[in-house]
């Protein structure tokens, strides 16, 4: 096995990248390192990011869910074993990341079980519900 000459290219060597092709690349990166992983609740208010509920939603207090089960506006309910729950920057989010109570719009499913829930910003929160 003859062992490869000072400057001499092998097949692991770095391969030329063309300069666009790096800038491109750089600039890619850094713009994905310059913005942030959870957009703020500024940011999202300010895009005129509006959420579309569906019309059969309803809205309640909800507390951290415990043992598969979460207690919204004082009543018990059960999770749903596929349930959704989405943060108010629209994160899916587990059942157990939920560490206070949150204003919410949820929907439950044929067995009464909470299917989805989508956790409100305060300006959802205030406003008047359209039902």
């Amino acid at each position: 096995m003859r062992l490869p000459l000072a400057g001499e290219l092998v097949y692991n060597a770095p391969m030329p990248v063309p300069t666009i092709v790096s800038a491109i690349i750089t600039s890619v990166i850094g713009s994905a390192g310059d913005s942030s992983i959870q957009p703020s609740q500024q940011t999202l208010q300010g895009s005129g990011m509006v959420r579309p509920f569906p019309a059969e939603t309803r809205r309640g207090e909800m507390q951290p869910p415990v043992d598969g089960s979460v207690l919204i506006n004082g009543q018990m309910l059960r999770l749903a074993p596929a349930a959704q729950i989405r943060t108010a920057q629209n994160f899916i989010i587990m059942p157990a990341a939920v560490q206070e109570a949150a204003y919410v719009r949820y929907i439950t499913d044929a067995s009464g079980a909470v299917f989805r829930v989508w956790m409100l910003t305060p300006a959802e929160a205030s406003a008047p519900d359209p039902r």
